[in-house]
């Protein structure tokens, strides 16, 4: 796949990614996914050639031509991250610019610890009342804030948030290295909001790749997935390929015609074009 036969096509890509996204850092992800997987075939240097998006947006991502006169068409997935996930990841991300913002005369770093760091299973109610009280939070950053001189260099000084004791905690430290004239603020790691439905997900997008028809007769066709999620995992994966495949044998018509297929029969057919899913 020569760089420059498709340069004009990933520079639109992107650029529309980026400015005309609903989610402009997801949908940019996306397509740096898509173009990773052409990166990697290229770099195999098996392929005679290697065509991107040869039948445009109704077939495959790529058509790769093996030396022996066969095509091989991959199809590629990108699995987001989770609502919850990236909404309190948002949540934080605003407490701190606040933070930053009030420019608050410190030297002091601030972590604040969110659940404990996962010692409480998170809810999305739990995520809804943080979201509710950011201005609470940062209220209360402000009001917490020590002198300098009141934090021990060994160790530092921690403050639960009123109304989320237990929950939300205040650490402040003093750097021992460089420091500066206002509080830095950083968080915990995002806990992870888990439903034990995660395999719904790519359940999906399974079905919705091969509904779609761009998988082509006689090539052979792989579906590729990544995840980007960390709620959404290969044990998710097995279970979701795993219940299409109980569905199948139950002959659950139903099941597919809720899915966007005429019936079970509609499935097989389009299914039978997919040879792999990995």
């Amino acid at each position: 796949m020569a760089s420059a036969r498709y340069l004009n096509k990933v520079k639109s890509k992107v650029q529309t990614a980026w400015r005309k996204g609903s989610d402009p850092v997801e949908d940019l992800e996306d397509v740096l996914f898509e173009l990773h997987i052409g990166y990697l075939l290229h770099r195999c240097g098996h392929f005679s050639d290697i065509e991107y998006e040869k039948y445009g947006q109704v077939g495959p991502d790529y058509t790769v031509s093996l030396p022996d006169q066969s095509r091989l068409n991959l199809e590629v997935k990108r699995i987001r991250e989770g609502a919850p996930e990236r909404s309190i990841e948002a949540l934080k991300a605003e407490i701190c610019e606040e933070i930053a913002a009030s420019k608050i005369p410190s030297g002091l770093d601030l972590h604040v610890r969110l659940l404990g760091d996962d010692e409480l299973a998170p809810s999305l109610a739990w995520l809804k009342r943080l979201q509710e009280a950011k201005a609470h939070i940062v209220r209360s950053i402000l009001e917490a804030t020590p002198p300098d001189e009141a934090v021990p260099m060994d160790g530092g000084k921690t403050y639960p948030v009123p109304g989320f004791e237990g929950e939300l905690e205040l650490c402040f430290r003093r750097p021992s290295g460089q420091c500066f004239d206002h509080l830095r603020c950083d968080f915990s790691e995002t806990p992870v909001f888990l439903t034990q439905f995660e395999y719904q997900k790519f359940r999906s997008d399974v079905l919705a790749k091969i509904r779609s028809g761009q998988f082509l007769t006689g090539d052979v066709n792989v579906l590729v997935l990544t995840t980007a999620s960390i709620t959404h995992g290969d044990s998710d994966f097995e279970r979701a390929m795993s219940d299409i495949g109980q569905h199948i044998e139950e002959k659950d018509s139903a099941f597919f015609e809720q899915r966007g297929f005429k019936n079970l029969e509609d499935f097989d057919e389009t299914g039978r074009r997919c040879d792999e899913i990995r």
